[in-house]
């Protein structure tokens, strides 16, 4: 069980850090998947608080590639999800197959 309360306005304040020193913009994740995962750092790392951690992470380069690597998701939920398979073969495919060619590019696949 997760020993820090992680407030949304800790999120958000987190959040604002990140975006204004590093440019990196996590404000559309889910909220309660945010939560966890900061609850989640918190709990390997040594800090105590949401902004302790904020103020590491502004200040340490390591430490926020370390933060990264933790927040960014490294699954492929896609492979997860029967209902896209679904309507992928019922309603796009068939769609598709009217065209002569196509190109099809996956921004951001987890494994590739």
């Amino acid at each position: 069980m997760t020993q820090f309360s992680v407030e949304k306005q800790d999120i958000d304040s987190l959040l604002a850090a990140i975006l204004k020193a590093h440019g990196y913009d996590f404000r559309h994740y889910a909220q309660a998947s945010l939560k966890r995962r900061v609850s989640d750092f918190l709990e390997t790392t040594s800090f105590q608080s949401c902004h302790e951690l904020q103020q590491a992470l502004i200040e340490d380069r390591k430490q926020f590639r370390d933060f990264l690597l933790f927040m960014s998701l490294t699954t492929t939920e896609l492979f997860k999800d029967p209902d896209f398979y679904t309507v992928l073969k019922q309603k796009v495919l068939p769609t598709l197959q009217t065209y002569p060619y196509i190109k099809i590019w996956l921004a951001g696949w987890a494994t590739g």
